[in-house]
C-alpha cells in the first residue's frame, strides 16, 4: 500500500496511467484516482499481462506528439507494473528512451508471480515455479539508457517518486520497488 499511496501523492492532475499486474493493480485501484480524460489504460481488456507496457509506450508517444503540436509540456506516463508482468516486454524501454518519451515504469518487485503463489499455498501449502527473485529491474532500464532507480526502504518511497517526476520529462525512468 505504502507504494500505491507514494504513487498517486505524486503523480501529476494530468498523468495517464497505466496498469498490468494482478495483485498490484488490485492494491493500486484502491489508492488511484484519473484526474482528467484519456487518462487511463490497462491490460485487461486485452486479456494479457504483460501488454501494459507496450501500451504505456503508445500513450507516452502520443502524449510527446500532442505536446509538440500544442507547445505545451507532454504529459506524463506512469505505468505501475508487478514484476512478472514486467518481464513479457520490457526491451520495449528501448524504443521509449530512443524517443525520449516521457515514461516512469514503476515495478511492484514482491519476488513472485503473487496471485498465483498466494493461491498454490492455500491449495497445496507449497509454492511451485512462482518465485522470480528480487532482481534489479531497474537495471534493465539503466541498460536502455533510463533512468533507473530503486527502493528498498519504505520510508525512501516519496523521495524517490518525486526525483522520477522531477527526471519523467528527459526520458523514461524505471522505478523497482521491492516489496
Amino acid at each position: 500500500f505504502d507504494m500505491a499511496r507514494a504513487v498517486t501523492a505524486h503523480m501529476p492532475k494530468n498523468a495517464i496511467y497505466a496498469g498490468d499486474g494482478a495483485d498490484t493493480q488490485n492494491w493500486m485501484h484502491g489508492f488511484l484516482r484519473v484526474r482528467t480524460e484519456r487518462a487511463f489504460l490497462d491490460h485487461y481488456p486485452v486479456g494479457c499481462m504483460g501488454t501494459a507496457l507496450p501500451l504505456a509506450v503508445g500513450a507516452a508517444a502520443a502524449a510527446k506528439e500532442e505536446a509538440l503540436e500544442s507547445g505545451k509540456k507532454a504529459r506524463p506516463v506512469v505505468l505501475v507494473s508487478g514484476d512478472g508482468a514486467f518481464g513479457f516486454y520490457c526491451s520495449e524501454i528501448n524504443g521509449a528512451v530512443q524517443a525520449g518519451l516521457p515514461l516512469i515504469i514503476v515495478i511492484c518487485n514482491d519476488g513472485a508471480w503473487g496471485t498465483e503463489k498466494h493461491g498454490q499455498i492455500m491449495q497445496m501449502g507449497k509454492v511451485v515455479n512462482c518465485e522470480l527473485g528480487h532482481n534489479d529491474y531497474q537495471l534493465i532500464g539503466e541498460a536502455y539508457g533510463a533512468l533507473g532507480l530503486k527502493v528498498e526502504d519504505p520510508a525512501d518511497l516519496d523521495a524517490t517518486m518525486k526525483k522520477a517526476f522531477k527526471a519523467v520529462h528527459n526520458g523514461p525512468v524505471v522505478v523497482n520497488v521491492v516489496v
